[in-house]
């Protein structure tokens, strides 16, 4: 088990195998998981405050509280060492680069 949220999503192993042979048997097909369980995962995703995120690296997929994923983000957005604040005008610079690239 990776965390406590696992066990929730996938009570039992049988039920946590399936889900993957599922996954591995119909990923070529663009509709494997009936909408209705992917109505209810948002339902549950948006209850209980997670945020699903791809992981680093193709490492899978993270399950993590919004508020957790909030301050990670800015905490390595405010690391000086990796990251430098933009100024205003760099700020508009690249928005306009941008929407040129997007032809808005």
């Amino acid at each position: 088990m990776h965390c406590e949220e696992e066990s929730v999503l996938f009570p039992n192993i049988h039920m946590t195998n399936n889900f993957c042979d599922t996954i591995k048997t119909n990923s070529s097909r663009p509709h494997f998981v009936p909408n209705d369980v992917l109505q209810s995962l948002k339902l549950y995703q948006t209850d209980n405050n997670y945020i699903i995120r791809e992981a680093d690296k193709n490492a899978g997929i993270c399950v993590m509280n919004w508020d957790l994923y909030d301050k990670e983000v800015f905490n390595l957005l405010e690391d000086l060492n990796a990251y430098h604040p933009s100024t205003e005008s760099q700020y508009l610079l690249h928005t306009l680069d941008f929407e040129d690239k997007l032809k808005i």
